[in-house]
């Protein structure tokens, strides 16, 4: 449902950084059980996400094994930053700014500034969906099909950061960063270690939800996600890493979710099976409840804007047990606009085959 431009106005005066405005949503223990509404759908909101949480965190852009060669290059838009990560020929990663950061524009384009990613020829800009990896071997013209991202000279583009843990990738618009989540990466590490090396495939979807609402459907219904029909493959361990990953494991696999913002009421649902090509993707049902949920959300904000005021809207039955932890994603994040940072170790939240949520 797209979202009329008189709310975007209504929603552009609100001051997101004033700690007080989510009092009203605080509940025992600190934890957020709602946001306004026009968090969801203010591009003011969505400007300082990318401000506040996409260029201050390390980021998850998926598996290494999808650049296995030398020259190979994932395409990957950070918040409003173009970014790759690139294999060198001594077999290491580096990612980059892209070199054509806006594609051909000179200024930013007024249909690229509504808060929605463009489909464009130009992949490497930060305003238009990403393309897939890039493999160097299959590229009849590589100077013209990476142009846009390398140039002609890589060793003049901005430096980013890149981590790789347990084969998967996560990177950071700052150079030179260091990654100080011990605690996260041993409990990634612990989960993914076996599928290291694991052959995947690929499945990608666009789900007509903002992301915060696909992360916290995920962190509560998630573990229905990839239940095959036998019992005996039962889910063994789930994950949630702030702020875009998700993974499940099983005795056949692990399934890898990285989700990406491409407009405020929708997410790229990238999802990587490593290991059993068998294992069924039972994605539809979330993806549906995910969209429900969206609809419920813009009925609530059409309302409180027809009357003047502020609503909060919270994921339904997100407050309920087991699954009180989805709440955490909603801390996070105030924690993150309003400049209170938790330590990167506690944005963790790990389940067991219980489905009781608990923090790491």
């Amino acid at each position: 449902m797209s979202i009329a431009p008189e709310r975007y106005r209504a929603a552009a005066s609100v001051d997101y950084e004033d700690v007080s405005l989510y009092s009203p949503s605080l509940g025992q223990g600190g934890m957020h059980l709602s946001l306004p509404t026009t968090t969801f759908c203010s591009r003011t909101f969505s400007n300082l996400e990318d401000e506040k949480i996409w260029t201050r965190r390390w980021v998850a852009v998926g598996p290494a094994a999808q650049i296995p060669d030398a020259g190979d290059l994932l395409p990957r838009t950070v918040g409003n930053h173009g970014l790759h990560v690139e294999r060198q020929q001594d077999g290491t990663l580096i990612a980059r700014f892209n070199k054509a950061q806006h594609g051909g524009c000179r200024f930013i384009p007024r249909q690229c500034q509504t808060g929605s990613k463009t489909s464009c020829s130009y992949t490497s800009c930060g305003y238009s969906r990403d393309e897939s990896a890039i493999s160097y071997k299959e590229l009849s013209d590589p100077n013209r099909r990476l142009g846009q991202y390398v140039g002609h000279n890589p060793s003049k583009l901005l430096p980013a950061s890149v981590m790789e843990i347990a084969g998967q990738l996560f990177v950071h618009v700052e150079p030179g960063k260091s990654w100080t989540g011990h605690q996260k990466q041993q409990t990634i590490t612990s989960l993914l270690s076996g599928w290291v090396v694991a052959p995947f495939t690929t499945h990608e979807a666009q789900w007509n939800a903002n992301w915060k609402l696909v992360m916290a459907a995920w962190i509560r219904d998630g573990a229905q996600l990839c239940l095959p029909e036998s019992d005996d493959e039962a889910v063994s361990n789930k994950l949630a890493v702030y702020p875009n990953l998700c993974v499940e494991t099983h005795k056949s696999g692990a399934f890898v979710h990285v989700l990406q913002q491409v407009a405020m009421t929708a997410t790229r649902v990238i999802t990587y099976c490593l290991g059993s090509e068998e294992a069924s993707l039972k994605l539809n049902d979330l993806r549906l409840s995910c969209e429900a949920e969206q609809a419920r959300l813009d009925s609530l904000h059409a309302a409180s804007m027809a009357h003047g005021r502020m609503e909060c809207f919270s994921y339904e039955h997100c407050n309920e047990e087991p699954y009180p932890e989805a709440r955490a994603l909603y801390r996070w994040l105030v924690e993150d606009l309003v400049c209170q940072y938790p330590h990167e170790s506690t944005e963790v939240i790990y389940l067991d085959p219980g489905f009781s949520a608990r923090r790491n």
